[in-house]
């Protein structure tokens, strides 16, 4: 093996490390957090937005969700952004899901 072929192996080890640690921090970031997006929550748990929206519909223990916009009577209003806490979450899909 040549000096030039064993530095670019040593480079895309270096690479592969740094992707490796960029990951981490990433998922470290998510999974520490109080309250998750909905594509927060797609990353963490793999439901789908549609999913979410399903299971947020619910006639019978619908999955707990804040949303950011309100009217002046404190009603939800379309397009508001929705996240979740990852507490209830967590409870609600042990009941439902797991």
């Amino acid at each position: 093996m040549t000096l030039a072929n064993k530095l670019n192996k040593l480079l895309d080890i270096k690479d592969q490390n740094q992707e490796l640690l960029d990951l981490q921090k990433q998922v470290l970031n998510t999974h520490t957090k109080r309250y998750i997006t909905v594509s927060e929550f797609t990353e963490r748990y793999n439901y789908s937005a549609t999913q979410q929206k399903g299971f947020r519909g619910r006639l019978n223990d619908p999955l707990m969700f804040l949303q950011n916009k309100t009217d002046s009577h404190g009603n939800p209003i379309s397009g508001g952004k929705i996240t979740y806490d990852v507490d209830v979450v967590e409870k609600w899909l042990d009941n439902n899901m797991r």
